[in-house]
């Protein structure tokens, strides 16, 4: 048996039940996520759209008001119409790595619901990919932010991380070792 195998989840809760538990939170966190991250994608799209113009007076650029030669558009109408792009592009590419975490919280629900090891093994390697990735890029951080909260806060959640795949990895070796092979996907 590996090292780090564990027979409780907490110490009091079972594997199966613990893993269902990280399951169904990181698919409720995924979710709100998600509606936050469409929510920011409908304002990058009114921004970009120029359907929002700053007035100067707002933003402490005088002599711009009313009739000045730019035909209504201010410069800083372009540079908010900028920004509105650039959040776009962000956005989406977070709302696809959030599809992609979505449907390995799907398959790791469904492995554990209906006892599948190949769908347990495709959530823990999604996972430790993901892991090492958010481990190195909070090293690369760590050049520009340092702030102590912060670095706190990352620290924490990345062994919070580890834990939760730990636990994954322990119901993955009680899984039945030496059952039948199930490949239907129902």
């Amino acid at each position: 048996m590996p090292a780090l195998v564990f027979n409780t989840c907490c110490g009091c809760i079972e594997l199966r039940t613990g893993c269902l538990i990280i399951g169904y939170i990181q698919l409720v966190l995924e979710i709100i996520a998600a509606i936050v991250i469409l929510v920011a994608l409908i304002i990058g799209g009114v921004a970009a759209s120029g359907a929002v113009h700053v007035d100067s007076a707002m933003v402490g650029y005088g002599g711009y008001g009313g009739d000045s030669g730019y035909g209504g558009y201010k410069p800083i109408d372009t540079a908010v119409q900028g920004l509105g792009v650039v959040l776009i592009v962000v956005f989406v590419i977070m709302l696809l790595a959030l599809v992609l975490a979505l449907s390995f919280t799907i398959t790791l629900l469904v492995g554990v619901h209906k006892n599948k090891r190949g769908h347990v093994m495709a959530y823990m390697v999604y996972a430790t990919i993901f892991l090492v990735l958010g481990i190195i890029l909070f090293f690369v951080s760590l050049s520009v932010n340092k702030n102590a909260g912060s670095i706190i806060v990352n620290l924490l959640s990345h062994a919070l991380n580890i834990y939760f795949l730990l636990v994954v990895r322990s119901y993955y070796y009680q899984m039945n070792v030496n059952g039948p092979a199930i490949f239907s996907s129902a």
